[in-house]
């Protein structure tokens, strides 16, 4: 069962890196009624859909040294996790595990197209979302990938 999401103001704003390779879906709720006849009749719960994300994008070749962890065995005094990883941990762990909303910019809504605002003041593409669930982090040689989404929280 997932826990109650707080319903205040977003504070944080996810990293442009994080925003550019997801697709969104858009959901209706609608209710439905079905005759015996097999007619129906439907008519749609609220004004509104609902819209979420699936971001899937690799990560970057850069590295950087997790301080304090040893590798395999201990044979490997230095372990290495990709920077964008490491700026997903960070960001998930600000956000409370995935409990708490932040913006998110829909890159392909803004105006001008693509443009990023950090701190989350243009309105224009912004959506007030949590994550859904965790992520997924698959490690290969040399980089990395990340798998998570994201749903609209509606105030």
């Amino acid at each position: 069962m997932v826990p109650n999401v707080s319903s205040e103001t977003p504070a944080l704003v996810m990293p442009r890196a994080l925003c550019q390779s997801y697709t969104q879906t858009r959901t209706s709720v609608v209710w439905i009624n079905e005759y015996s006849d097999g007619g129906s009749t439907r008519r749609a719960i609220t004004n509104d859909s609902r819209r979420s994300w699936r971001l899937q994008q690799r990560l970057t070749n850069a590295l950087i040294e997790v301080p304090g962890a040893t590798g395999f065995r201990g044979r490997d005094p230095k372990v290495y996790q990709s920077a964008q990883i490491e700026t997903l941990n960070d960001f998930y762990i600000a956000t409370k595990n995935g409990l708490t909303s932040f913006w998110f910019y829909d890159l392909f809504e803004t105006a001008p197209r693509f443009s990023y605002d950090p701190t989350g003041i243009a309105e224009q593409g912004r959506y007030a979302v949590r994550f859904l669930g965790g992520f997924d982090r698959t490690f290969f040689l040399g980089r990395a990938s990340a798998v998570f989404s994201l749903i609209e929280v509606h105030a």
